[in-house]
């Protein structure tokens, strides 16, 4: 207990000190208890005194004896996350009369780092900051505070403190992510054929724009087709000058400051001579098909908004491809749809930056939506279900951050025409991640409607996708959707009680233990802990003949695996998947507590049903809100009346998710098969 109220005191310190100087960090690189130590080892007078005199008023305030220690040094840890998270950001402002309730500067602290968490971009609510966490962290930064002018010396250590550890760790990473971007234009200039200053204009605009370092080299690729496309858009409208040489050789011109990698340059020099053409009296000449097809105007401004993508604007270039649908010729229904879909594009490319807003996704897949009206199938049926995949899984990205059951069916409607087109045995690649996308949206789907059906839909595209992607070929995607079958045949056995499924769960998630480090990303190894987690809960819920010692060690197997899936960083669930998690893990808790009356196994329990049950509340799902609620009741009767058991004191039965079936008779699991699964895990 005293870690974690040193470690939760130093981030709290850590917190004040970077809002002090203006700094946001999404993530302190120390613990508190490495800050309190710097801060010492720094010499800064009166440390002791303002940690001595902070835990003896905040630690008063908060042990009422109401909880017991495991749940408050539970509230504790997950405070220091919430801190953490926060990293010295303001979030944005609460509303007036939020404000106005906030009495004291611990307060509005407290109020700034909820908001930072709950309205954070994720849009999926994972850190979910409820009150009983404000008021405690109301109550400890007040107590800081009260520490006086003893306190500027502490921060302004910690600040010093904070600032040489960054600037290492930037450096460190800086030059490690520039050598791989370095290597990358190096690469792509000499496969290519064009010159290292293009490619390192392309790298610095996409750097520019916000795009994370160790997207960059990934993204180099694509932007140099992208630059290749616009040297020959260029080349060919210098070609369609006509009699106009001062034109022609104008945009010879920018052509060559592309090439030379002058990218801003070469925006310049186009918006200038878009305008004075705009303004001239041949403007009606040019804005009208020549004797090849070229409208000249609207194919200058594609040109603008390709450069202005390339040099790290994709709000302006999403503008420019606009106004060239606009004033494109309207019976070319193919350019003007492929001009909409690039539009999309860009404003997609905004919402997947850090911090963007969820918003900008949904203005993103009303365009994409909008474009489809302008072809068919017919016209062009490859690039029209690219369309439609890519809407597809721009609106299941969607329905995970806002988690709602439409956006998911809206996907899976997407998804399906995709599949029609793209055939097993005419795009083997299409078709895959048609059936990814397809079985994700399913999986989403199901998780609202608890349709069986719809599962074992899902689960039958995940298996048609394995058929063709493969390990060595996309690890990361073959490994999320082995996760996620097995999280869908889980789902299936414990709606069902089908052994089979369990069975064919329990053999998907055992091999991603065997995976090679960097190729799971963490999303899939969470989803993938949880479902053997609750494999292991289900079996041994079902199997009578277990032994109180052996299933007392695979109940604390399974307790580990999900504590560890939930506590990973960046594990990207949907507070939905989060909450099923928070659930099977207090459902775990409480088996541990029927078999070996562990009371600290009980407050646990309670503790993760809390969680999950203020989940579903904040996701508007009243049904699972009200069941965890009848649960903690029966638990907390329980705990009261300090009995083993809910049907000792009265009180009905905790009924958890999976339904007992007798295993051993139908051929599954024995006692030697959970001593086997237990072993594998250890």
């Amino acid at each position: 207990m005293e870690t974690s109220l040193l470690n939760l005191l130093g981030v709290a310190m850590a917190h004040l000190a970077l809002t002090a100087h203006e700094r946001r960090v999404p993530g302190l690189p120390l613990d508190g208890n490495e800050i309190i130590a710097g801060c010492l080892k720094a010499g800064a007078t009166g440390t002791r005194a303002v940690v001595a005199n902070t835990l003896s008023a905040f630690w008063p305030k908060i042990n009422t004896g109401e909880v017991s220690r495991a749940q408050l040094q539970d509230h504790i840890k997950r405070l220091a996350g919430l801190i953490k998270a926060a990293g010295g950001t303001v979030a944005d402002s609460p509303s007036e009369s939020d404000s106005c309730c906030a009495s004291t500067a611990g307060e509005r602290i407290a109020q700034q780092i909820c908001w930072s968490n709950a309205a954070g971009s994720n849009g999926d609510h994972q850190r979910l900051c409820a009150v009983q966490n404000q008021q405690t962290l109301a109550t400890l930064f007040d107590s800081i505070l009260d520490a006086g002018p003893q306190l500027d010396g502490c921060l302004t250590a910690i600040a010093t403190l904070l600032d040489k550890r960054f600037k290492e760790s930037e450096v460190a990473v800086a030059t490690e992510q520039n050598s791989a971007i370095t290597a990358c234009c190096e690469q792509i200039s000499r496969d290519v054929g064009i010159s290292m200053s293009l490619i390192e204009a392309i790298a610095d605009g996409a750097s520019r724009m916000g795009l994370p370092h160790d997207r960059i080299p990934a993204a180099l690729i694509d932007r140099t087709g992208t630059a290749l496309e616009l040297l020959g858009e260029l080349h060919h409208l210098a070609d369609r000058a006509g009699n106009n040489d001062r034109l022609e050789a104008t945009m010879e011109h920018i052509a060559k400051l592309v090439r030379q990698g002058a990218l801003a340059r070469a925006g310049c020099e186009l918006a200038v001579l878009s305008r004075n053409m705009e303004s001239s009296s041949e403007f009606p000449q040019r804005m009208m098909p020549d004797l090849v097809g070229t409208a000249f105007f609207p194919r200058l401004l594609a040109a603008r908004a390709r450069t202005a993508h390339l040099d790290g604007d994709p709000r302006e270039a999403a503008r420019l491809y606009e106004r060239a649908t606009l004033f494109w010729p309207r019976n070319d229904r193919i350019r003007r749809w492929q001009n909409k879909l690039q539009q999309a594009r860009e404003i997609a490319a905004i919402g997947h930056l850090p911090d963007s807003r969820l918003a900008v996704l949904c203005e993103a897949a009303q365009i994409y939506a909008s474009a489809g009206g302008l072809v068919s199938e017919g016209d062009c049926p490859r690039a029209w279900a690219e369309a439609n995949l890519e809407l597809g899984t721009l609106l299941q990205e969607i329905g995970d951050r806002e988690c709602r059951p439409e956006r998911y069916l809206a996907a899976a409607l997407h998804f399906k025409p995709a599949l029609d087109v793209f055939t097993r045995e005419r795009d083997m690649d299409g078709w895959a991640r048609s059936q990814v996308g397809l079985a994700h949206a399913l999986r989403g789907q199901a998780s609202f409607q608890g349709d069986v059906i719809v599962l074992r839909d899902a689960a039958f595209a995940y298996r048609a996708s394995l058929g063709i992607l493969t390990e060595d070929g996309s690890p990361e995607t073959w490994y999320t959707v082995r996760s996620c079958l097995g999280d869908v045949l889980v789902r299936i056995a414990e709606e069902t009680g089908d052994v089979d499924a369990l069975q064919q769960a329990s053999e998907v998630v055992m091999t991603l233990s065997e995976s090679k480090p960097g190729l799971i990303s963490a999303y899939a190894q969470s989803i993938g802990e949880i479902a053997l987690g609750r494999t292991m809960l289900f079996l041994v819920e079902s199997d009578e003949g277990c032994g109180d010692t052996e299933c007392e060690s695979v109940l604390n197997d399974a307790i580990d695996l999900i504590s560890k899936a939930i506590d990973r960083a960046d594990h990207k669930m949907t507070a939905l998947e989060l909450a099923r998690a928070e659930n099977a893990l207090g459902s775990a808790y409480w088996l541990l507590h029927n078999r070996t009356g562990d009371s600290d196994a009980l407050e646990r329990s309670i503790n993760a049903k809390l969680r999950s049950r203020d989940l579903y509340e904040h996701l508007d799902n009243a049904i699972e809100a009200d069941a965890l609620d009848e649960q903690i009741a029966a638990m907390q009767a329980v705990k009261n009346l300090g009995v083993e058991g809910p049907e000792e004191a009265g009180t009905p039965a905790v009924e958890m998710p999976n339904a007992p079936v007798d295993l051993t008779s139908r051929g599954f699991a024995g006692p030697d098969d959970l001593s086997d699964l237990g072993r594998a895990l250890r």
